[in-house]
């Protein structure tokens, strides 16, 4: 890898409504042929954050503070217009359900020729050639035969392959994939990610993979970023997350998976489970977020958020009582 980031988040605020973040003060990076993973709840700001790399946010929301370099670039201040040329090109985004994702107008060759016409300038005639070319990269029997089809006429892995295709069809530098394998049978999941495996490898892209499951990280990532309430709360090489986790959240996270090879008493024991909910964007506590959860929490927790603190080498956690 090149110790230069393809894609840095520097200090982004996310603002909704112009009243509160849902994503506040995040900052990571991730480096050519690296994939990086961002874990954490339902609500906790990771979907928001890769959108705002896009420029897709919802109308109701903004960049407010921060910036998205895409090689040194800040893509975050660019325009509509310069930023659709990026978008598709140099930044692609894998999205959570493909059904609600592609166009059931359009058929797969038309949608996956339309990203090639706009970035590459070919011809119709090409463009569609091209993409018979990547729905066999991405493993979809009978390519030719499928480009007339539309994506009702798919299943959801054939369909979660032809956003792949879309979003590699110029060989972008980043890879975005919110939750690529939500929603697939374990069969699917695997094959989905062995082919971006491949694909990484075969392009040098750095993907940002985006998932709750904690299997998907441990066999994909190289780093792991942890989001809690829109905030960054610890960042550590794959290896580290798992055997050392700092934060009382990330143990959490772990704590509740199931264990193979436990024994039979251990099997009937219940899953531990972190107490309470995700609190409100809108209504955080004035200290460390996870506070009214944490079974650690002392008097300062609620009084003023934790700053980070290195934990070790490629390390950081944002806690008052990390473990060591």
């Amino acid at each position: 890898m090149g110790s230069a980031p393809v894609l840095e988040f520097s200090n982004l605020h996310v603002r909704f409504f112009d009243e509160f973040d849902v994503v506040s003060g995040l900052s990571f990076s991730v480096q050519q042929g690296e994939t990086l993973c961002i874990v954490g709840e339902s609500g906790c700001g990771k979907s928001m954050s890769a959108l705002s790399a896009l420029g897709l946010l919802p109308p109701m929301a903004r960049i407010s503070e921060g910036e998205i370099r895409l090689d040194g670039r800040n893509i975050a201040d660019l325009s509509d217009r310069d930023l659709r040329k990026v978008r598709g090109k140099e930044i692609a985004m894998i999205f959570q359900e493909p059904m609600s994702s592609l166009n059931p107008l359009m058929t797969v060759g038309e949608q996956i020729a339309e990203v090639l016409v706009l970035h590459q300038d070919l011809s119709r005639k090409a463009a569609l050639e091209r993409a018979a070319e990547l729905l066999e990269i991405v493993q979809i029997p009978d390519a030719q035969r499928r480009l007339s089809d539309y994506p009702h006429q798919l299943s959801g892995g054939m369909r979660q392959r032809v956003m792949i295709a879309i979003a590699l069809a110029c060989n972008p530098r980043v890879l975005l994939a919110d939750e690529p394998t939500t929603a697939l049978d374990v069969t699917v999941q695997a094959q989905i990610t062995d082919l971006l495996g491949k694909l990484q490898q075969d392009f040098g892209t750095a993907i940002v993979l985006i998932t709750h499951d904690m299997g998907l990280v441990a066999e994909n990532a190289d780093r792991v970023v942890v989001m809690y309430a829109g905030r960054k709360v610890e960042e550590a090489s794959v290896e580290r997350f798992f055997s050392q986790p700092s934060h009382p959240y990330s143990r959490g996270l772990l704590g509740a998976l199931p264990k193979l090879g436990s024994s039979l008493q251990e099997k009937s024991e219940r899953l531990r489970e972190i107490p309470g909910v995700v609190p409100k964007l809108s209504g955080l506590p004035a200290g460390c977020p996870f506070q009214p959860r944490c079974g650690e929490a002392t008097s300062v927790c609620a009084e003023k958020p934790p700053p980070f603190e290195v934990v070790d080498t490629n390390h950081i956690v944002a806690c008052w009582h990390p473990a060591r």
